[in-house]
């Protein structure tokens, strides 16, 4: 019995896809916040298993208190494993000033000497929302329950490893991740159910499909029917070492 659960950020807020003891049992869920959204799953330890986009650890810089880290050797060596032209979808992660700063692309050359990308820019309300989270529940084991993965990597790897072909913001793009999703298991009946919760300005079809196979990677895992790997081997760590940064697959 164990649930798989993938969570993506979406524009009115956060959008979650649970896999319940089976691929067959699926549900969705939104909601504005993310702690509204954690006490809509309800998740427990040794129950379910949870995989995010977004990044979880953020770096400080040499003159950080939590880590010295200038970059996340996760996102360069996720960046390599994806194939062809979705390496672009990997963004650089900014720094922790940086998601507090006003002007936080100054933030960020200042600390490490890179300016974000518009992209980094647009999701950091999104990244510190789920720093500010996990900062809560340090003493909780929060990684045992919830990493970060991403989604390109999930849809290349169910995809015999082959890269895609097409942009996820296209509807061939949708189409060739929605053959993926029916190939590792999901009915073509639970996924129009999924993507009936579309909504313009609220809940993109890309968003639910990138929250789906996260989901169906969190379950092949905590299932046990595929093993967890990692995507980089070098230890990269926040919050005084209790936060590893890193990301999941399988």
């Amino acid at each position: 019995m164990a649930r798989g659960i993938g969570i993506d950020g979406c524009r009115s807020g956060w959008v979650a896809v649970i896999l319940d003891n089976s691929v067959s049992n699926v549900q969705l869920i939104t909601a504005t916040t993310f702690n509204s959204l954690w006490s809509a799953i309800n998740p427990k330890h040794n129950h379910d298993y949870i995989l995010i986009d977004v990044p979880i650890g953020l770096p400080e810089g040499i003159i950080g208190t939590n880590n010295t880290h200038l970059d996340r050797n996760c996102d360069y060596d996720c960046r390599k494993m994806l194939i062809g032209n979705r390496k672009s979808s990997v963004f650089g992660t900014p720094t922790r000033q940086a998601t507090r700063s006003s002007t936080p692309s100054q933030t960020n050359l200042l600390i490490n000497n890179k300016k974000l990308s518009k992209q980094s820019e647009g999701i950091i309300p999104k990244i510190r929302e789920i720093d500010i989270f996990i900062n809560s529940q340090l003493t909780g084991s929060i990684q045992d329950l919830m990493e970060e993965s991403h989604p390109e990597l999930c849809f290349q790897r169910f995809n015999n490893n082959l890269g895609l072909s097409y942009r996820k913001k296209r509807s061939i793009g949708r189409s060739e991740r929605t053959n993926i999703l029916i190939n590792a298991g999901l009915t073509i009946t639970n996924i129009n159910n999924l993507l009936s919760h579309y909504c313009f300005n609220s809940v993109a079809k890309d968003d639910i499909l990138d929250a789906a196979i996260l989901a169906l990677t969190a379950f092949n895992i905590n299932s046990g029917i595929l093993p967890k790997l990692k995507v980089s081997n070098s230890n990269q760590y926040d919050y005084l070492n209790s936060i590893e940064m890193n990301m999941s697959y399988c």
